[in-house]
């Protein structure tokens, strides 16, 4: 992390920033933000596109010289293996590099973002006499319980088509319960097919005719890192 302390300590590059403090100041400006991003195998994925904090830069003409200055410091971060090194390679990250001018202080900052699974258990009980006949011939086969899978993520879902008994035997599941399963997941976990989505089984009893629901929730947590930070001092 010492190749941007040293790029932004050379006299010529602390006197362009300087500039460009001034010059963001006098637009109304507060600093700047750019940011990458390193996927869970460590891959920077990014580009150029700075953010100049309370400016409407679509209509304030920004200097070509402080685009050039900037496209270079965020080259020289984005490219860094030592900042790289201090993130963990299981998650994924935002890497944001800041410049505020109220303290001129030049932060990189991590954002590391994990999923975590949040367990959730509902019952519900089956009343529709063809679905009940339907899992008395499952019961008349042996199987106290046919389990079945769904998964959603990303704005789309689905319940398999089939269930396992737990005596074995593959079964396709009838309309009239698919219905029954969808609006029961619908009703206990609104949007588990949204975002992140879930995950999980039904468990039918074909003997008192309940389905347990067992759920898993997906959320992403994040938490922020400060990987350097130092004023800037002209």
């Amino acid at each position: 992390m010492e190749k941007i302390k040293t790029f932004l300590n050379i006299d010529e590059n602390k006197k362009l920033l300087k500039l460009l403090h001034f010059w963001m100041k006098s637009e109304g400006g507060r600093g700047f933000s750019m940011n990458f991003y390193v996927d869970d195998y460590g891959s920077v994925d990014g580009w150029f596109s700075p953010h100049f904090m309370g400016m409407y830069t679509s209509s304030t003409e920004i200097p070509v010289r402080f685009l050039n200055f900037l496209e270079e410091i965020y080259n020289i971060i984005s490219n860094d293996d030592s900042i790289l090194d201090e993130l963990d390679s299981d998650y994924r990250h935002t890497v944001s590099i800041d410049y505020t001018t109220s303290d001129q202080l030049f932060e990189i900052i991590d954002t590391r973002y994990e999923l975590v699974t949040r367990d959730s258990y509902s019952e519900s009980k089956i009343e529709d006499k063809e679905i009940i006949e339907e899992l008395v011939k499952w019961k008349s086969e042996g199987n106290e319980y046919v389990n079945i899978e769904f998964n959603g993520s990303g704005d789309s879902g689905y319940i398999d088509d089939n269930g396992y008994g737990d005596k074995g035997g593959r079964y396709k599941l009838p309309a009239g319960l698919e219905d029954f399963l969808y609006n029961m997941l619908e009703r206990e976990h609104a949007g588990w097919e949204i975002n992140e989505g879930a995950q999980g089984e039904f468990k039918i009893n074909t003997t008192d005719y309940t389905v347990g629901l067992n759920c898993g929730i997906n959320e992403e947590v994040s938490d922020n890192t400060d990987l350097l930070s130092f004023k800037i001092e002209f």
